[in-house]
């Protein structure tokens, strides 16, 4: 079983789950989560509190216990952007408040690693990322750096079978467009987004396509 875990009303699973079964868990709604044992693959959404805000978003602790399940039992794990930042931190890794704020759509670089690893197959070397976020994670000791880019040195990892990426392959217009309506954005954001939206979800799409395809060999 394919399980999301969304931890924000505001950031649904988007591409996560355009060609996968899978099931949801709103965790900021306190539902459960499944059996450990009944599940192969693990996605960790994003939100728009901090990785370290669990006092205000009590929920947040039980996610980072399911977590370190996931990672116990080496479950194939994608940590996206909050995910990737408590990834990061249930592994020992320092994690910066506004070290680097990104919004739109950036170059994300791989390094010689991410180019080889399954999970960017087909990927080109400068990858067009959908970036939202103000907190930013250091790569743990003993992972792969897999992407980067100069503003964001952490834009990607992978852990034995765990996966972190600080941006957010999941966007679509609509979701974007929901960000910048409660959020506020520039009109520019939204247009350039807008224009390669396509590019994006095709691009993404393969991303997590090759995540579940990971998945089923494990």
């Amino acid at each position: 079983m394919v399980v999301i875990v969304q931890n924000d009303p505001r950031v649904p699973s988007g591409i996560a789950a355009l060609r996968q079964d899978a099931q949801l868990v709103q965790a900021f709604a306190a539902q459960p989560f499944p059996d450990i044992t009944t599940v192969n693959s693990v996605v960790i959404l994003g939100g728009y509190m901090s990785f370290d805000a669990d006092t205000l978003y009590p929920y947040l602790h039980d996610v980072k216990r399911f977590m370190g399940k996931v990672l116990e039992a080496q479950i194939p794990m994608l940590g996206i952007c909050l995910g990737a930042q408590m990834l990061a931190d249930i592994l020992g890794a320092p994690v910066h408040h506004d070290k680097a704020e990104e919004q739109g759509l950036q170059v994300i670089n791989l390094t010689e690693d991410g180019a080889s690893d399954p999970l960017f197959a087909g990927s080109p070397a400068a990858l067009a990322a959908f970036q939202w976020h103000h907190d930013s994670f250091e790569v743990p000791h003993g992972a792969t750096h897999l992407a980067f880019n100069e503003q964001c040195p952490g834009q990607a990892f992978r852990y034995e079978n765990a996966y972190g990426v600080q941006f957010h392959p999941e966007v679509t217009g609509g979701i974007v467009e929901s960000w910048c309506r409660h959020s506020g954005c520039s009109a520019e954001l939204m247009a350039e987004f807008t224009a390669k939206e396509t590019d994006h979800v095709t691009a993404h799409t393969r991303l997590f396509d090759n995540f579940y395809e990971q998945c089923k060999r494990s």
